[in-house]
């Protein structure tokens, strides 16, 4: 059994999936509001940034950003420059950020250190990030992101989910915050990509081409409409200012691996096993700022032997005769005509 998988991602920042969003006021130190004062925010990773401005309230927004590593910046005429540098903005998330300004020179510096807030005050969304470092780290059966679904609270598989032999990128079903395993919203990039005849991913990405995922379970916001159950949300990998890529292969047979409960009640030895999964990822700049690309290529071979268990006729049966066809039971099976 072969299995191919090749995903090119080629596009403008501007055309990925952006869902998060930075918010929050400006005001002074005697917490006056400070309007018009220039925000900056940029995304460290590929330089893309946007300037916004703060309004008569002295709030600003900056939706439809991309999930990454942020800095931003806010500065005012007669008021000191402040920055806040090393923000993880995760896909989804909205980030609170208030600003204090000092008076002082814009030309003058202030540095503000510290993580941003765990805690998202701005939505009742009920959700959970698996990030990409958990994702690459934690070993997976057939590396599909899909099983890491199964370690969020609320979420329960219903049957196969994202395992072997169907696929190594095989689908499933789930039911998720207790809602039906066919109402579920599956998305990657922000696009449906959900399974209508049986309710899982119609193919789930690569765990090499995989950032991360957000998995709602109760209380999805509005953009996330047409679900009765949980929203899974795959964001893909994108290059960067600096090339990136990897190489990789993943080997098992029998001898890596236990005998299985019915071939050992048998007496049976291990059945053979072949199974190589490898792969490359390259990602990088076109234009430096403004337009990357990445790319992955994977492709499994599994050589295997399986045993199955089936009921055939007896020999009274092939002369048609049932008076002695018994259940599973060995009760007799009364037989009508």
């Amino acid at each position: 059994m072969k299995h191919l998988s090749l995903l090119l991602f080629l596009f403008a920042v501007d055309l990925c999936a952006q869902t998060a969003q930075i918010t929050g006021r400006v005001a002074d130190t005697s917490n006056a509001v400070v309007t018009n004062a220039k925000v900056y925010v940029e995304n460290t990773e590929t330089g893309v940034r946007r300037e916004i401005t703060s309004n008569e309230e002295g709030y600003y927004s900056a939706p439809l950003l991309a999930r990454g590593i942020y800095t931003v910046r806010v500065q005012q005429t007669g008021f000191k420059e402040i920055v806040r540098s090393g923000l993880t903005l995760d896909e989804g998330q909205t980030l609170r950020l208030d600003f204090l300004l000092e008076i002082g020179q814009v030309s003058e510096q202030v540095e503000v250190s510290g993580a941003a807030p765990l805690l998202e005050t701005e939505n009742a969304t009920v959700s959970t990030v698996v990030p990409n470092q958990k994702i690459l780290d934690m070993p997976t059966f057939g590396r599909n992101p899909l099983q890491f679904a199964l370690l969020v609270p609320g979420v329960r598989a219903a049957g196969s989910y994202g395992d072997l032999p169907v696929s190594a990128f095989g689908g499933g079903r789930a039911s998720i915050g207790g809602g039906g395993a066919s109402v579920n919203n599956y998305m990657v990039d922000g696009i449906a990509a959900e399974n209508f005849s049986s309710g899982g991913l119609q193919t789930p990405l690569s765990v090499d081409a995989t950032e991360e995922f957000r998995l709602i379970v109760r209380n999805p916001t509005a953009e996330y409409g047409r679900t009765g159950g949980g929203v899974m949300n795959l964001i893909s990998k994108a290059g960067t200012n600096q090339f990136h890529g990897s190489l990789y292969e993943f080997h098992r047979n029998k001898s890596l691996r236990a005998n299985d409960f019915f071939s050992n009640r048998a007496g049976r030895a291990r059945q053979p096993l072949v199974f190589n999964q490898w792969g490359a990822t390259f990602g990088g700049p076109i234009r430096k700022d403004k337009t990357f690309f990445f790319f992955n290529w994977e492709q499994f071979k599994q050589r295997s032997l399986a045993t199955t268990i089936r009921s055939v006729p007896t020999d009274l049966q092939r002369n048609g005769d049932f008076a002695q066809t018994r259940a599973a039971n060995g009760a007799l099976i009364q037989v009508f005509d």
